[in-house]
């Protein structure tokens, strides 16, 4: 088919399924989102991959619908059965369908170029700049250690964790660790 039935296909509908391809991430679930239709998402991979899910910028929790692959694998039609009779049993079922759908449109600009005020740039790069300045402040701290024997921040357990999607660090996490300017983070990493 054309783009144009592909993307009207997707703004008629409610759900789009997105299953896992080869790579963790792939245009179909940005395409979802812009078409204002929710993903159902079948990949182990995904989630974790999606952008910003771990600086807490995007809670996908809120409407985005996650499918583990070997429940897939056992049984789609019933995967897919079982969706949509937790939203037809559910006497809120078209509230909470239209509560996922709001949620999806508020953080469709921390996702999309193409919205109104998107804010995809200031996020990126935001997480572009906390992953530098984590690995670099490891770095610093154990600049010889393999990171086996004592961590740096607790979401580190060797320098591999670096490339690895970041959890939030909180007060006491970063407690003691010098700080890291923007301009040393360029520097060093």
């Amino acid at each position: 088919g054309s783009n144009l039935s592909y993307a009207e296909a997707m703004s008629r509908s409610l759900f789009c399924l997105h299953l896992r391809g080869d790579t963790p991430t792939s245009r179909r679930f940005f395409d979802a989102v812009a078409a204002g239709c929710l993903p159902v998402v079948v990949s182990d991979w995904l989630p974790p991959s999606l952008p910003f899910v771990h600086t807490g910028a995007v809670n996908y929790s809120r409407w985005v619908t996650f499918i583990p692959e070997a429940r897939w694998k056992a049984n789609p039609w019933a995967a897919m059965d079982d969706l949509l009779a937790s939203f037809a049993t559910d006497h809120g079922g078209m509230s909470r369908l239209r509560q996922m759908q709001r949620f999806m449109l508020a953080d469709a600009p921390k996702l999309l170029f193409c919205v109104p005020g998107s804010d995809v740039a200031s996020y990126f790069l935001y997480e572009a700049f906390e992953r530098v300045s984590r690995c670099t402040r490891c770095r610093r701290i154990h600049p010889t250690k393999t990171f086996t024997e004592k961590p740096c921040a607790p979401q580190f357990t060797n320098m591999e964790d670096c490339v690895r999607p970041l959890q939030p660090v909180t007060a006491a996490d970063s407690a003691g660790l010098p700080l890291v300017t923007i301009n040393e983070a360029m520097h060093i990493a």
